[in-house]
């Protein structure tokens, strides 16, 4: 890994190192979690330092733990302090979430005024913006901030504004600024139409024939 790049929660990752000299036992990798090195969950103590000049590598599964500022380490485990060495990723790196939107979608038709379910997936746990644009995304009116939680059924319960136009679209963002660009989707396009309720007649109501009162 190296420093500029956005990695998503969930997905995994080659972490790759050369050892320089031969080196017994194993080693540690440690990934900075915004305040202090821990452990990646995938290292079971039993990765070789790997022979002298060879490319070596490590699948890394990224943890929910969002952040701007992460870093890779890896230390050598002889047992001999005089001969142990650590290296760290010299530029730090992002972990990001990841949202898509299930519904609305392109088959929605959502009447003014109703409750509707906005639903979406989510890679990572994070403060999200929901919002909606009834001109293409020129202008935007915000929904809610809500958290999107990892690998759950994400909803909000949505009160149907009076729109009446067929080209509303949803977007869901982290409400980050420094995520913002690089964690977001767009719903595919919807229809929103007037909510009609017909008040007479009623059920049981007999009219007689020609009446028009």
């Amino acid at each position: 890994l190296t420093g500029g790049q956005n990695l998503t929660v969930d997905n995994t990752y080659a972490i790759n190192w050369t050892p320089k000299g031969t080196y017994p036992g194993t080693v540690k990798i440690d990934y900075y979690n915004g305040t202090d090195w821990e452990r990646i969950a995938e290292d079971d103590n039993s990765t070789s330092v790997g022979a002298d000049t060879i490319n070596q590598s490590f699948n890394w599964v990224i943890p929910d733990n969002v952040l701007t500022n992460s870093r890779i380490r890896i230390s050598t485990q002889t047992g001999c302090s005089t001969i142990d060495s650590s290296v760290n990723s010299t530029t730090d790196f992002k972990l990001i979430g990841k949202v898509v939107i299930v519904s609305p979608n392109s088959t929605t038709t959502l009447y003014t005024a109703d409750k509707y379910n906005i639903t979406w997936n989510s890679n990572g746990t994070f403060p999200v913006r929901i919002r909606y644009s009834n001109d293409s995304g020129a202008t935007w009116k915000n929904i809610t901030n809500v958290t999107s939680n990892d690998g759950a059924a994400n909803k909000y319960e949505w009160t149907v504004p009076d729109e009446k136009i067929d080209t509303i679209v949803v977007n869901i963002s982290d409400n980050r600024s420094s995520f913002t660009p690089l964690v977001t989707n767009l719903s595919q396009a919807f229809w929103i139409k007037p909510n009609v309720t017909l008040s007479s007649p009623v059920a049981g109501l007999r009219v007689p024939a020609n009446d028009t009162t």
